[in-house]
């Protein structure tokens, strides 16, 4: 991370518990009930697809939900 620090705020489980919005922003957490990402607007997140895979840009999946990034 970009602090030097890594804090874990929730998992998969966490984030899709939280709120679900209908206009996300930039900043925010797109989730399903496999994988998180961070939206990047234009339908794109930001998310590492699986383990040993790197970090990538890819469309929002279409049974994703999103979240608030401020709770």
């Amino acid at each position: 991370c970009i602090a030097g620090e890594h804090i874990r705020i929730g998992t998969v489980t966490t984030f899709y518990s939280w709120p679900h919005i209908d206009n996300p922003v930039v900043g925010d957490i797109c989730v399903n009930q496999g994988t998180c990402g961070i939206y990047i607007g234009n339908n794109q997140m930001v998310h590492a697809p699986t383990y040993g895979q790197t970090v990538c840009i890819a469309s929002v999946m279409a049974d994703m939900v999103f979240v608030d990034s401020i709770q």
